[in-house]
């Protein structure tokens, strides 16, 4: 399960509005998720040349951004704080986008019904990094996890993760090595941001409490 907070501020009228208005448009209901297998490209009412999923999109700065470079490929966003489904709302409206699927939910429970190798790339940007270690386990980045990104994954796809955290910076590295799911290809320059990147809010936090980011360019391996 992905652990996280569904409601932080109580939503003023308007934002109860964009929710609305936003899940109609873009929103994935629980019932869908939990069909069966899934083509994800079956979700979109045009046929993706490509796939991207993000975990945990926050305020929706790095999809929106995705999305709207790249309008003929799909991008499905997992957030289950009510606000950040929010913001990307908002800014899907404002950027006219129509290549996008919101689901507010526990991520896994969507991806574990993909179809194996439907996805492009996956994204996992500075995730909650549970840093007491008796919450270690509430961790999203495991080895159960890593083996269903593999799979879902085609060929040559891309697990890409950004962790201001160092010790679950560690963690991810020592899981990569332990398991034969991906070669981490920047591991020469971990500060390397990803291609097409813009900088999220969290990021931008932890630069001002001088906190570095680390990247984990991750190529599924053929095994």
């Amino acid at each position: 399960m992905v652990f996280g907070r569904r409601l932080g501020r109580p939503l003023s009228e308007t934002k109860k509005e964009i929710l609305a208005e936003g899940d109609a448009c873009y929103g994935i209901s629980p019932e869908k998720a939990l069909e069966g297998f899934l083509n994800p490209s079956d979700l979109f009412n045009f046929t993706p040349e490509k796939i991207t999923v993000e975990i945990g999109f926050g305020a929706g700065e790095h999809l929106a951004h995705q999305c709207a470079l790249a309008p003929d490929e799909a991008f499905f966003g997992c957030e289950p704080f009510i606000n950040g489904a929010c913001s990307f709302y908002q800014k899907a409206k404002d950027l006219n986008l129509n290549n996008a699927r919101i689901f507010r939910g526990d991520a896994l429970t969507l991806l574990e019904r993909f179809d194996a190798a439907s996805l492009d790339k996956i994204y996992i940007l500075f995730p909650d990094p549970w840093p007491k270690k008796k919450h270690n386990k509430r961790r999203l980045i495991q080895e159960p996890s890593l083996e269903l990104f593999h799979r879902l994954l085609k060929k040559s796809g891309m697990l890409l993760i950004a962790t201001d955290h160092v010790d679950y910076a560690a963690w991810i590295e020592k899981r990569i090595h332990n398991t034969p799911f991906f070669t981490w290809e920047n591991q020469s320059n971990p500060q390397k941001t990803f291609p097409n990147w813009t900088q999220t809010r969290y990021q931008m936090k932890a630069a001002q409490q001088n906190r570095g980011a680390v990247f984990f360019a991750l190529k599924k391996n053929d095994i």
